[in-house]
């Protein structure tokens, strides 16, 4: 749950609450029976308390499921570049976002540089307009603009990504 809001003060049950925030699982099951279960515990809440509820659902993000095949090309790429990177086999990255969705109906990967504050951080936020910031969105491009040439030109990789997807 992102957010939740409601009355007017401490301790005393309100005229409403709202409630905002995003379901995430790894596994497509558990992130399937989600609503149902979330939907129980709002009526078990209001069963309590004697409240009606209303839902509205904004679209699911899926679990991103990265493609190796690109992923070690792109370390590849980083130590010829001298770029400083994650290890590829790095679990990192494998949560649900609109990538995810990307990620099962297409080959994709996500990128993580030597930039790195630590994700949903203020931290993260605060540090994205500094020079380090620059250097790896500059490196980022760069690795990606040599896979897309690579996909291009080299069928062999190309053909290993799509098995990779295809499996």
């Amino acid at each position: 749950i992102g957010k939740v809001v409601g009355g007017d003060g401490d301790n005393v049950l309100g005229g409403y609450l709202d409630m905002e925030g995003t379901r995430r699982s790894l596994n497509p099951e558990v992130r399937s029976a989600m609503p149902g279960r979330m939907e129980n515990i709002i009526k078990g809440a209001c069963l309590m308390t004697d409240t009606t509820y209303e839902m509205n659902w904004l679209p699911v993000y899926w679990n991103y499921v990265p493609n190796q095949t690109l992923r070690y090309r792109a370390f590849e790429i980083a130590k010829e570049l001298g770029s400083p990177a994650l290890n590829p086999t790095d679990t990192k990255g494998t949560g649900s976002s609109d990538i995810g969705n990307v990620s099962w109906v297409a080959p994709s990967m996500n990128l993580y540089t030597f930039y790195d504050f630590g994700g949903h951080t203020e931290e993260n936020v605060a540090n994205g307009n500094t020079d380090k910031a620059r250097f790896a969105m500059v490196d980022g491009s760069r690795i990606f603009s040599q896979i897309a040439y690579d996909c291009i030109t080299d069928k062999d990789f190309l053909e290993a990504v799509k098995a990779e997807f295809r499996a």
